[in-house]
């Protein structure tokens, strides 16, 4: 078995290749998953909140804002899918014009986020 490969994640300095590596014969647990994320959300200039509902259940993982984008994504193990009351909250988020997506692996994430740049020409400044 091969181990992790992403030329993203081995060209890049700003990832941590041993914490995102997963160990050979062991499932990828979401957390990974998650960072991930967090970590290609930042190295393309965005930021992430995460979502929570007060008196409420279903609420996505995360908000991630990119320049020009905003999307809601919900993060799982792989070979997991939303449970019925995030797929509704789902429906909901996209009724209202959210960009709504659930990942559970690292190529879903590559897919859903634009490819790295050696630039960036935009970043947050308050």
């Amino acid at each position: 078995m091969k181990p992790f490969s992403n030329p993203v994640v081995e060209n890049d300095p700003l990832f941590d290749k041993p914490r995102l590596q997963p160990l050979v014969g062991k499932p990828i647990r979401e957390s990974k998953i998650e960072d991930y994320l967090h970590r290609r959300v930042k190295a393309l200039g965005g930021e992430h909140r995460r979502m929570t509902y007060t008196g409420r259940r279903g609420a996505t993982d995360d908000l991630i804002l990119l320049p020009d984008r905003h999307l809601v994504v919900e993060c799982k193990r792989p070979g997991k899918k939303a449970e019925d009351h995030q797929a509704r909250e789902h429906l909901r988020l996209k009724w209202a014009g959210f960009e709504v997506h659930t990942v559970s692996s690292f190529a879903e994430i590559d897919a859903i986020l634009p490819p790295l740049k050696a630039n960036h020409d935009r970043t947050y400044q308050p």
